[in-house]
């Protein structure tokens, strides 16, 4: 939507209704052309479908939103509630994204034929009910993010086309999608919360409820179709197991190599770092997968990294892939779109042998030992020697040959041929283990104590590294236990783990750290309280403790409030926190100790 500085002006027509919001400076100052008055209806008639539309703006001028959907009302011996759906975009000086959203309607009171309610997200509606012709709502709405605007709501229209989208997907056995109908009305606007009818050709492949969950039942193809009024649609579903042979973390969500070399995800998907998958299924107000979900189809991937909201994986061949949102350049393909939900290839030409995605910055390590970097850089993440967010990789300012990195919230730490540690960007809680106070560094600092290492793990705001000889030793925030560490809050120089025995590999999180012995017995250490430790426990420990459930691992990945890992049974496993469904096995119940992922042979 492209914005005058000086004067909105937003025309919209609905059910042959034309309304008109001339906004001029801010949206303090909105102005809305007064209907004609028309006869009232009673309070009793607004139960059933409504199809709106609305105008918001905020009042610095920042943005303007125009909005799309249906609201849903239904009433019961004692109070009126109701559910809603919409798709919109927003536009102005910040860029244009999305507005789409599925809420619920809360205080509903229809008093006198006036109406007020509230959505779950902060917005408040008010306004008159009309008789017509035709019948209509229409009044004011006001979000607590300082948008103000109009709304007019009539009748729900009869439905002129019905799609599903995808035509086609593939789930595994267990996992949950929602295909996504798509419903357009006469005025070519997209409306909601018609009934629809689900059927299946093969529940012993594919199940479908009535509220269009379809679920891998089995092995094998079928056939889901939808139908409302007259119209009809139908998606193709393939159902599979799935094997894997990696397993990497994020904040908030989750993803393996399958042993085909495709990556599944799960988790949050909110900007598309899951797969392009519709996933409508409501975690904690977004969208999210709760099982493994295929990533659109690319040339095999040898190796993946999970950030925050992206993801992205190499391929052989050297080539780079990222997926999810695009709002700091984290893509690295040069473009301004929001946010991609495909892989889309790094620009630059380079041969990558591994890949770290950060908070909200990526980075990774090409032939010949360089290190690249893109994304936000607000703090020197991107070690560049500036703090200029980049949408193509650019050379971090260093002559050393480096083996691996590894990005956490807002810094980034590499390891080199000679087994020294470098990290660079942000060190408030001294995460860059330089033993400076120095607030951010755009440029690698050398970890303090001249440590020989063999691996190096970033976490949000502490780092741990793994000696030759075994022992580990971390630096940074402490708050929580990370650095296993009594009573200290944080260090600014590396400190050894005492208390940990000697670990083959380590992994820092959010505010958690795990180790793995050489015999695959997992430790973890840190917050607890969501049950990422897997002790069966939901407490802080600041001595590693061992992982419940007599599994023995091969590796360990650790995320924002979760841990995954891959057992030598093959099968991968994760627990803590599950609100996102973050751990795989289609539910969003957290767990204390490793819980199986679904649609895996055997499960």
């Amino acid at each position: 939507m492209k914005l005058p500085i000086q004067e909105y002006q937003t025309w919209w027509r609905a059910t042959g209704l034309l309304v008109a919001v001339s906004l001029a400076g801010c949206g303090d100052d909105a102005q809305i052309t007064e209907p004609e008055p028309m006869e009232r209806i009673e309070p009793a008639d607004i139960s059933g479908v409504w199809d709106f539309t609305e105008v918001l703006v905020r009042s610095a001028l920042v943005a303007a939103c125009r909005d799309t959907g249906s609201f849903s009302f239904g009433a019961t011996a004692s109070f009126l509630s109701g559910e809603g759906e919409q798709v919109g975009t927003c536009g102005g000086v910040i860029g244009e994204f999305p507005n789409d959203r599925i809420f619920r309607l809360q205080n509903v009171a229809v008093d006198d034929s006036a109406i007020s309610f509230e959505v779950e997200s902060g917005c408040r509606y008010r306004g008159s009910i009309f008789a017509g012709p035709p019948v209509r709502m229409e009044g004011e709405s006001a979000c607590s993010i300082n948008f103000d605007g109009n709304w007019v709501a009539f009748r729900g229209a009869p439905v002129a086309s019905l799609d599903l989208l995808p035509d086609s997907v593939e789930v595994v056995f267990g996992e949950t999608v929602f295909p996504l109908p798509v419903l357009v009305s006469q005025t070519g606007a997209r409306v909601f919360k018609r009934p629809l009818t689900w059927t299946t050709s093969d529940a012993a492949v594919a199940t479908v409820t009535d509220s269009g969950e379809v679920q891998g039942a089995g092995t094998g193809t079928a056939v889901v179709a939808v139908a409302v009024e007259s119209l009809g649609a139908q998606i193709n579903i393939a159902s599979r197991f799935v094997d894997f042979v990696s397993v990497e973390v994020g904040q908030f969500h989750s993803c393996g190599i399958s042993t085909d070399g495709f990556v599944y995800c799960w988790g949050v998907n909110d900007a598309g770092q899951v797969s392009s998958m519709p996933s409508v299924a409501p975690c904690l107000g977004v969208r999210c997968h709760r099982a493994p979900s295929r990533v659109a189809e690319v040339p095999q991937f040898v190796s993946v990294s999970a950030g925050f909201r992206n993801t992205c994986g190499v391929v052989t061949g050297g080539v780079v892939y990222c997926w999810g949102v695009n709002d700091a350049g984290q893509l690295g393909n040069g473009s301004s779109i929001i946010a991609s939900d495909v892989p889309v290839a790094v620009s630059g030409g380079l041969v990558f042998s591994s890949v770290s995605v950060g908070t909200n910055h990526v980075c990774g390590v090409v032939m010949g030992g360089s290190v690249y970097c893109w994304g936000f850089n607000f703090d020197g993440e991107l070690g560049t020697g500036s703090t200029e967010s980049r949408n193509v990789p650019t050379k971090v300012t260093s002559s050393e040959v480096f083996v691996s990195v590894t990005g956490g919230e807002r810094h980034t730490c590499g390891l080199t041929v000679n087994a020294m540690a470098y990290c660079w960007g942000f060190n408030f809680d001294g995460q860059l283990g330089a033993d400076d106070s120095t607030f951010q560094s755009a440029v690698p600092l050398a970890v303090a104590g001249g440590l020989t290492l063999a691996g190096v793990s970033a976490g949000r705001l502490h780092t741990c590294g793994l000696a030759t000889d075994g022992k580990t030793y971390c630096w940074g925030a402490n708050r929580d236990g990370q650095l296993a560490q009594d009573s200290i809050g944080f260090s600014l120089a590396p400190l050894q783990v005492a208390t940990a025995p000697d670990f083959s590999s380590i992994t820092a999180a959010g505010r958690h750290t795990c180790g793995l012995t050489a015999d695959g017995t997992a430790f973890c250490w840190g917050r607890g309280a969501e049950g990422q430790l897997g002790d069966a426990q939901t407490v802080e420990r600041r001595t590693p403790v061992m992982v419940r459930g007599g599994l023995k691992f091969t590796s360990l990945s650790a995320g924002g409030s979760h841990t995954c890992g891959q057992a030598t049974d093959g099968f991968l496993y994760c627990w803590g926190s599950n609100a996102d469904g973050e751990l795989g096995d289609n539910t969003l119940n957290s767990r204390t100790v490793p819980t199986k992922v679904v649609g895996q042979t055997g499960t």
